[in-house]
């Protein structure tokens, strides 16, 4: 089965940090961190939505109305995470710990993923 990374990060001091995530990506790409653009061809494909997460809520209220659907009794935006929320922290507040050279790695692959979807980094 699958191992749970909190658990085996506490037990066997595995836990990765931010940097070492990003230095992973930016060397060795695979299927889980490729860029979104490469995946779903954004602007060649006519899709009826997109939804951001930053907006979920109302994204999913949009589309249930124009689908003409009764909202979801459920909610979709429920986390049913066990653990505690720590401190919120920004994306920022992770990448400003960031080297340049890194920061330019990130922004090169990311590129066209940060223009579509409206990130500025």
């Amino acid at each position: 089965g699958r191992v749970n990374h909190l658990t085996f990060s506490k037990n066997n001091s595995y836990a990765v940090t931010f940097k070492q995530f990003i230095n992973f990506i930016t060397q060795r790409m695979d299927q889980h961190w490729v860029p979104i653009h490469t995946w779903c061809a954004p602007c060649y494909n006519r899709y009826d939505f997109f939804l951001d997460l930053a907006t979920f809520k109302d994204d999913l209220r949009y589309i249930y109305k124009q689908a003409g659907i009764a909202e979801s009794h459920e909610d979709t935006t429920k986390n049913n995470s066990t653990r505690k929320a720590g401190p919120k922290l920004q994306v920022w507040d992770y990448f400003k710990e960031l080297p340049r050279r890194l920061l330019k790695r990130v922004h090169a692959i990311y590129r066209m993923d940060f223009k579509l979807f409206g990130y500025e980094i």
